[in-house]
């Protein structure tokens, strides 16, 4: 079932074990290794038998043996698991009677049965009638062990030498398989505490982004509802009194003042919009070349008021192969661009925004640079916050250099800023090659 132990305590974080179903694959777990003790001791015990010259037990522990490593094939599965581990401590139980009966009192072998009483307290449900009978065949055979004084089978006819070399075998086997299953116990505890520590992290760090999701959603229903409300309402003033008006120069003025809230709210939608696909939509990698993206964003602020007195360059330095998300990369571009004609100073006498794109070793880094309004020291921190606007005088939604940031995270990226208030501000971004 497990090719290691480790394998039991994996935890992804959403999918984590019942208590009955950890319980029961450790339990699995332990019977696996224990009935691996027990084979290599069945095989160590055939081997100082051949050597005391007993070879009739010799043969019976090596039957024992194979016997064991059949059931270990089958105590993995859970439909055999109890069958398998009963049939395991009836048959060790039944050999350790026949060696005690055959050897007798003096070597020892009875001692056998506590490290079997001590390792089913670990491999079988105390609130189980199996725990009952699995506990009781080693403390049976024990008591009628005791009761027969240890010779029901078999005249003891084992010389001298031979009981004292079985006893200090049993006395050390004993301790050894007891040494190195709680040594194993305390491994398996170790390893599922590790990965329980680990499958809490994880589950607090889901905790902490979905209550950090919810919060935004509040945001985004508080901010919604009056970027949207707020021009609506102009909106509708505005067409009451177009009604009503004969002037045809007031009727345009009017008109004008409809568009520009109208645009407002397409603007606000189109940042919702992005977010949404950046949240929730997976990358589309595809080739990117970098200057014609973003030549066309520069081309659709042609219109913009004070295009004509804004000076922009960009430069491309691309000569190898970039992938990523052509639409992500419209949207960090196009809100950087955005942001950087918005917050342009018209008291410059030469307002200017620099694009410059380097692609270099499978890394591209972008600069956005202008000589706008700059962004103050207090505000520096947090104009990457959700529907953060450190200026109240210009209109938008708060969405555009969160998106940014969001996106480019999305892309394995990363982004600074660094702003002199009244003189520049620069956003620098690095983004990897994703193919």
């Amino acid at each position: 079932m497990f090719k290691s132990d480790k394998e039991l305590f994996k935890f992804d974080g959403t999918r984590v074990l019942t208590a009955s179903n950890k319980d029961k694959k450790i339990r699995i777990l332990l019977v696996n290794q224990l009935i691996k003790l027990i084979i290599v001791g069945l095989f160590i015990s055939s081997v100082v038998d051949a050597f005391l010259g007993i070879y009739d037990e010799v043969f019976i522990t090596l039957f024992t043996l194979l016997l064991f490593v059949v059931i270990l094939l089958f105590v993995d599965k859970n439909k055999y698991y109890n069958t398998a581990v009963t049939i395991s401590i009836f048959t060790l139980c039944s050999l350790i009677f026949y060696s005690d009966s055959k050897y007798g009192y003096e070597a020892g072998v009875f001692i056998l049965f506590l490290p079997v009483a001590f390792a089913i307290s670990f491999v079988t449900r105390y609130k189980s009638y199996h725990f009952i009978l699995h506990f009781g065949i080693p403390i049976g055979y024990l008591i009628l062990s005791i009761i027969t004084d240890h010779s029901l089978l078999f005249d003891t006819n084992i010389n001298g030498f031979q009981k004292k070399v079985t006893l200090v075998f049993n006395l050390s086997l004993s301790a050894i398989l007891f040494a190195l299953f709680i040594c194993y116990i305390n491994k398996v505890n170790n390893n599922y505490e590790k990965g329980l520590s680990k499958a809490i992290q994880k589950l607090k760090s889901k905790n902490k982004e979905q209550l950090n999701l919810n919060h935004q959603l509040d945001q985004l229903l508080a901010v919604v509802s009056h970027e949207l409300r707020a021009p609506i309402a102009s909106v509708l003033t505005l067409i009451k009194i177009t009604k009503e008006e004969k002037d045809p120069d007031k009727i345009a003025e009017y008109m004008l003042l409809e568009e520009r809230s109208l645009t407002k709210i397409n603007e606000f939608i189109e940042d919702i919009i992005n977010y949404s696909r950046n949240t929730n939509l997976s990358l589309e990698k595809e080739k990117i070349d970098f200057k014609p993206i973003i030549q066309n964003i520069l081309n659709q602020y042609s219109y913009h008021k004070n295009f004509a007195s804004i000076e922009t360059s960009l430069t491309v330095e691309q000569t190898e192969k970039f992938t990523s998300d052509k639409k992500r990369i419209q949207i960090i571009m196009s809100n950087l661009i955005a942001n950087a004609f918005k917050y342009h100073d018209e008291k410059k006498p030469a307002p200017y925004i620099d694009i410059n794109v380097a692609v270099v070793n499978k890394q591209a880094k972008i600069i956005v640079k202008d000589n706008g309004k700059g962004i103050h020291k207090k505000h520096i921190n947090r104009v990457f916050d959700m529907f953060y606007r450190a200026n109240e005088k210009i209109s938008g939604s708060g969405l555009g250099l969160y998106l940014v940031k969001e996106t480019v995270e999305k892309l394995g990226g990363s982004i600074r800023v660094n702003s002199v208030p009244d003189q520049e501000s620069s956003f620098q971004i690095e983004l990897p090659d994703l193919s």
